[in-house]
This record gives C-alpha cells, sequence and structure tokens, in this order.
C-alpha cells in the first residue's frame, strides 16, 4: 500500500495501481508526500525525490504526446469557428442584421442604460466584413486546435471567452463612446497562451509541437499587437484584455493529468465562469450606479475629430470655469426636446439627455417666471404636454425656496424634469430627459449627475477679482469688480464699492450712473428712492437724469419717470441724450420755435403759455417731488384735450387732435397726418405709447381707431402707363 500526504491533510491510502492512476492523472503533485514501506521505509519523502514517482509521470508525458500527436478532430474547435461563420452571414441579411449587430456589440450606453451585460460576449461573436472574419477565423483555426489538443476543451473554452469577456471590459469602459464587435479578444487571447504554454511547457511538447507554441507565435503575436496599435480603427483595448488574460490562464491551467493541484483546472474554470456571471448580473441590474462620468468639458473635446481636438487642448488649460458637471461617458453634445443644449446619449431610438444650461440676464432673474417660460416653449413644441410641479429640496447652496422643480410628460412617451434656481443676474437650470418606461432605472444615474453640478462664480467676477488683486486701488479694477459682484447677486458688497468709487469722483457722472444701475437692481438693498433724489441733487447731468427716470420705471413707478425726463427737457431743451430717452420712453421732444418744449409753451387749446407760468416751470427744482408734479401736469392737460375726441370725431378734426395731444398743444406743422398712424395701429394691437394717458385710450375706442386709420390711409400713387 502506498500513503500519500497532500499538504497539511490527513493521509490518503491507495494500492500501488491506484497510486499509479492518480500520477498520471496528475492528481498527485510533486510536493506532496510520500510512503511506501519497501522504498520510503517508516519515512515520508516528497514525490519528486522519488524514481517510482517519476517514472510514473514520465509515463504519462508519453501518453500525453501520443494523445496531443494523435488526437481527433478539434470538435469545440470547429463548433466555435463554425458558429461565428453563420452567425456573420445571418448578419449579411437585412432582416436580421440589426437584430444581430446592434443587439450585440460592445457598447456601454445600451449595456448599462438597458440592462444589457450579455454584450460582452456576443460581440465576440460577430464581425463587420469578409476579411475581418478571415483573419480571426484563420487564426482561431490554428490556435484553437491547438490549444485543445494541449489543454483540453474546457480550458480551450475558459481561454476564449474569458478573454473575450476580460477584452469587451477593458473596451466598454476605457473607449466607452466606441462600439465594439469581433473575436479578436479571444483570438489575442488564444495566441497570448499558445506561446505561453511553449515557454513553461516545453518539457512536455514533443519536438514539432514545439513549432506550434512558444517561440514559434511570439513574433506573430508582437506584430499582430503593434499593427492593431497603428490602425485607429482597432479596438486595441480588447486586444489587450485578451492577450492578457490568455497569458495567465495558460499559465494557471494544466493538460489534463498535470494539474499542480488537486482539482486546479476545476477551480480557475469555474471561477472563471462564477466571475463572470457575477460581472453581468451587477452590470445588468446596477448599471446606471456604476456607468463612469466624464467631465462635461472632457466629453465635448472627445466628441471633437481628432485634429480639432488638438487645438481646442492648447488652451482648455488656460480657461477659467465657472460651472462644471459630469456627463455619462461617451454620450454626445447635442439638445434635448425643449431645444436645451446638452448632451444625449448615443443609443439610436433612445430620448435620454442631460442639460445643465447658465444664462446671464440684464436684471435680476426672477426663478419663477424662468420657469414658466421654459414651460411655455416646451407647449410650443410639444401642445398637450403635461407638468407636475415637484417639490425642491436644497441644491447647489440655494435653500428649497430658492429652487423650482417640475415634471413634464410629452405626448410622445418622454419626461423633460426641469430643476432651477438663480443667483443675483444669472439662473441655472438642469433638464433630464428619459423615456417614461424607463426613468425608474435611470434614476441614479440621474442622482448622481445632479451631484456632480459645481456653479461656482462667473468668469468675470473671476477675472474682475484677478484684476483687482493685482491693481486694488484701481478705479477700473474695483468698478469692474463692483459691477460683477452685483451681477452675482452680492449687492451689498457692490453698492458699498460703487459708493465708495462715487464719493471719490462725485464729478463724475458714469460713477452715479453704475451705482443707480445696481440699486436699480436691487432696491431692497439700496434704498433706490433715496439714491435717486441725491444723484438728482448733486449731479444733475443729463447721462445721470435718465439713468434715474430708468430706476424709476423699472421700480414701477413710469408717470415720475416720464415727468422727470419731460422736466429735465423743459431745463435743457435739445440735449441729445435726452431726446433719445424721451424717444425710447414714447414721449414727444417737439420744440417750439423759440426753441421750448411745446409742452411748456402751449396751453391745450394751443395758445401761448404765460410768460409767469413757463418761469414758474422752469424754475422747479429737478428733483422727485417736481418731477411728479410737471407729469401730472402735463398728463392732465393732455386728458383736457382728449375730452373733445367725441366732437373733433364728428367734425373730422380727431387727426389734428391727437397730434396736439402727441405735441403739447402746437398746432400741427407736418404736411402729412400719416405720421400718427404708427402709434394708432399699436393701440389696436394692445400697446398704446407713452404719450397716450389712460383717458385718451379710453376715448380711443376700437372703432375709433379703425375710422382714424381710414383717414390716414395714404393715397396710391398714380399708374402711369408705359
Amino acid at each position: 500500500m502506498v500513503e500519500v500526504r497532500i499538504g497539511e491533510g490527513e493521509v490518503e491510502t491507495y494500492t500501488f495501481e491506484a497510486f499509479e492512476a492518480r500520477v498520471a492523472e496528475g492528481r498527485i503533485p510533486p510536493s506532496a508526500r510520500i510512503r511506501f514501506e519497501p522504498v520510503t521505509g517508516d519515512a515520508f519523502l516528497p514525490a519528486d525525490e522519488l524514481d517510482l514517482y517519476e517514472s510514473v509521470r514520465q509515463g504519462a508525458a508519453v501518453a500525453w504526446r501520443a494523445r496531443f500527436m494523435n488526437s481527433g478532430p478539434p470538435v469545440l474547435t470547429v463548433l466555435l469557428v463554425g458558429l461565428q461563420i453563420r452567425i456573420w452571414l445571418w448578419a449579411q441579411l437585412a432582416v436580421t442584421h440589426d437584430t444581430l449587430v446592434r443587439g450585440g456589440v460592445n457598447w456601454m450606453s445600451p449595456a448599462l442604460e438597458n440592462g444589457q451585460p450579455w454584450r460582452l460576449l456576443t460581440y465576440g461573436l460577430l464581425h463587420t466584413d469578409f476579411l475581418h472574419i478571415l483573419l480571426n477565423m484563420v487564426w482561431m483555426t490554428y490556435t484553437g486546435w491547438n490549444i485543445e489538443r494541449a489543454l483540453g476543451r474546457l480550458n480551450l473554452a475558459t481561454i476564449f471567452f474569458t478573454s473575450v469577456f476580460v477584452g469587451g471590459l477593458l473596451s466598454m469602459f476605457l473607449t466607452p463612446g466606441v462600439p465594439s464587435l469581433g473575436a479578436s479578444g479571444g483570438v489575442y487571447g488564444l495566441v497570448s497562451a499558445s506561446v505561453v504554454f511553449g515557454f513553461i511547457r516545453q518539457d512536455l511538447l514533443p519536438e514539432k509541437g514545439r513549432r506550434l507554441f512558444g517561440a514559434a507565435l511570439a513574433p506573430y503575436l508582437v506584430l499582430m499587437f503593434l499593427s492593431g496599435l497603428s490602425n485607429a480603427g482597432t479596438d486595441n483595448w480588447a486586444h489587450f484584455g485578451g492577450l492578457v488574460t490568455g497569458g495567465l490562464l495558460a499559465f494557471f491551467l494544466d493538460p489534463p493529468g498535470f494539474e499542480r493541484r488537486p482539482r486546479q483546472n476545476l477551480f480557475f474554470q469555474a471561477g472563471g465562469a462564477i466571475a463572470m456571471l457575477v460581472v453581468l448580473v451587477v452590470l445588468g441590474v446596477a448599471g446606471p450606479r456604476v456607468y463612469p462620468l466624464v467631465d462635461r468639458e472632457q466629453a465635448r473635446l472627445d466628441a471633437l475629430p481628432a485634429a480639432s481636438r488638438e487645438r481646442a487642448l492648447q488652451t482648455t488649460g488656460l480657461l477659467l470655469t465657472e460651472l462644471t458637471w459630469a456627463v455619462p461617458a461617451g454620450w454626445k453634445p447635442g439638445s434635448n426636446a425643449a431645444g436645451d443644449p446638452g448632451f444625449t446619449s448615443p443609443v439610436r431610438g433612445q430620448d435620454r439627455s442631460v442639460a445643465v444650461v447658465q444664462v446671464e440676464q440684464d436684471e435680476v432673474v426672477d426663478v419663477d417666471a424662468a420657469l414658466e417660460a421654459w414651460k411655455a416653449k416646451v407647449e410650443r413644441g410639444h401642445p398637450g404636454t403635461v407638468f407636475h410641479a415637484g417639490t425642491p429640496g436644497d441644491w447647489l447652496g440655494r435653500q428649497a425656496s430658492g429652487v423650482r422643480e417640475v415634471r413634464a410628460e410629452l405626448p410622445s412617451g418622454r419626461v423633460l424634469r426641469w430643476k432651477g434656481t438663480s443667483r443675483g443676474m444669472y439662473l441655472l437650470y438642469r433638464v433630464l430627459e428619459v423615456e417614461a418606461d424607463r426613468e425608474a432605472r435611470l434614476d441614479p444615474l440621474f442622482a448622481r449627475i445632479d451631484a456632480t453640478v459645481d456653479w461656482r462664480e462667473p468668469i468675470a467676477l473671476q477675472s474682475a477679482r484677478r484684476n483687482h488683486l493685482a491693481l486694488p486701488k484701481g478705479v477700473k479694477a474695483r468698478s469692474e469688480l463692483a459691477t460683477a459682484l452685483a451681477k452675482w447677486g452680492e449687492a451689498s458688497e457692490a453698492l458699498g464699492m460703487l459708493e465708495a468709487l462715487t464719493l471719490e469722483h462725485p464729478e463724475d457722472p458714469t460713477r452715479w450712473v453704475a451705482w443707480l444701475e445696481v440699486a436699480a437692481a436691487y432696491p431692497d438693498a439700496s434704498g433706490v428712492d433715496a439714491l435717486v433724489d441725491r444723484a438728482l441733487r448733486e449731479m444733475p447731468e443729463p447721462v445721470v437724469v435718465v439713468e434715474c427716470a430708468r430706476v424709476l420705471r423699472q421700480g414701477g413707478d413710469p408717470a415720475t419717470a416720464d415727468g422727470l425726463l419731460q422736466l429735465a427737457w423743459v431745463k435743457t431743451p435739445g440735449d441729445r441724450t435726452l431726446k433719445r430717452a424721451l424717444h425710447a420712453a414714447g414721449l414727444r421732444w417737439t420744440l417750439d420755435p423759440t426753441g421750448l418744449p411745446a409742452q411748456l409753451a402751449y396751453l391745450p387749446d394751443g395758445s401761448r403759455r404765460p410768460e409767469d407760468e413757463v418761469q414758474a416751470v422752469l424754475d422747479l427744482p429737478l428733483d422727485l417731488p417736481s418731477a411728479r408734479s410737471w407729469g401730472d401736469r402735463v398728463r392732465v392737460e393732455r386728458d383736457e384735450l382728449a375730452a373733445g375726441m367725441e366732437g373733433a370725431l364728428a367734425s373730422g378734426t380727431a387727426v389734428d387732435l391727437l397730434l396736439r395731444i402727441r405735441d403739447g398743444g402746437m398746432e400741427p406743422v407736418y404736411d402729412s397726418p400719416r405720421l400718427i398712424r404708427k402709434d394708432l395701429r399699436a393701440l389696436r394691437d394692445g400697446r398704446p405709447p407713452a404719450w397716450m394717458s389712460p383717458a385718451v385710450v379710453a376715448a380711443l375706442t376700437p372703432e375709433r381707431v379703425d375710422a382714424l386709420l381710414a383717414q390716414t390711409d395714404p393715397e396710391p400713387e398714380p399708374v402711369t402707363e408705359p
């Protein structure tokens, strides 16, 4: 009897015939300790020190060489090659091409978004053209037959499919935007396994067999890999993954009968299959949770052609950033159903996108108004859309009270999810687009994208801070910083800087204008009425007056704004700045022959205003009470003229009356009444000009407007016969 101890295990006893059989099968490794009383006495000695063990081993090697040189047909290799040829032929048919190719290629987006991880294996059975499948099948036939003879069918299947799988995994995650197909990963695994087997099993291979493995194939493997590196259309990550995997497996897998440890082959065969199954299940169930995200700028660069990408990279590192967020790897620049620019999934037929948009406005942003404008845009493009308000939480450092959310269900079955907030004059909103039936699956992916959004200070503010740091006392640097701070919503700091600049240069009207602009944007933080009074008192220049009027109009007091412009026009008639402001406000700037504004020179009945009244108006201070007083007076006089509208219509003098109301009691000096047509059309469209007081608008009913338009209709020009 022969006693065998393997490692620290128990001693097992075999008959000599059973012992020989186990040695020949490779089930007793050289490290095992053996006690065979006729040879070792009472001691347990290492198996590789015993001649009886080595003689049996040599006999097994002879038997293996005989099987290798005289083996039957390579059944598994033939099946794999035949299957791939048939699949390629089926894929040439139009009716099956999309199902096979689009449904089986290795591509991250459909694999992880749609839960189709089987693509990591099926891509290895697909090919593009005849040359592609020809080269792969030639190499697979050659190396597959040799590996099947040397290591057995199970080991061949383990090497091929594991190499395909690992190569596909590397390709998917390292080139996520590029679809991949072909058995090249598995072929590289078989070639690499042949090279490694030839080096580590040289003593086992017969002389002729050594020409099929090891150094004989190594140059081909190197040339194949280098050739792939020089071809932009080659999936080199799949090749690399297959090469490494096949080489490693060939090192650990043993020929049947020569296993270094009991069940070593089974361990790697089952372990590889279980590992692949686990990865497939994880990717299928948790794909959106493990989908890699890349910075949106990197995604934009990846989508560019190579030449354009190189030019863009030369400047990208020099730019400041104000908004960063990540997108799923492989997604391309595009737009969603609402027209918002962002990134879209490359999967054909899928409506998925993400957009994060920053908008800069000229006034403080109202996030509710911004949301309503976006909803109106969606409704115009997709009538019948149903909107559901969400319950937002804190976002980007903004409290929930300043955040809005809405879910838009489009008639097409898509869903748009809008979330927005604002800061100063900047609006930031994010829109997610997905099919309704995929929304729950992709929610984890969208949540991860949301978590990557980083809204920083605008580039203008970052640049202004840099300039101010370099020139802390520079007027321009401080002014630009104050303006940028105001746009970012830092009203208190901006107003403080602008006040300091104005006090340092009180004679400069541009300082007052800048201060007033910010005060108008943030009336609660500035005491805007007091500031307007102060500006009119200390710097009553036309440019400052015009800005004060704009502030009043923006603050909801257009009557006082109009009165201020009209009073300033009375005091400085002919000033171009005031004239442009009056024109923009829809107010008249007509002067009488003496150079006085018509509203000051004439009474409503067309007679000259008494000199003392004129002087009294000229003596009014340029302040808010006086502006309100003069504006009210002009309006009352217009209303007095409007009271005679009905009689003027009856007598056919309504056009002249309107011109007099518009021009301040002055007799019409223009030959044609057609000048009033534009204002009448605006009134008919619901946009009465500023000079039309409510009393005038009330007097001009739609029927009367139509009649006046008919009266002022230009006469057709006579047609000259040729």
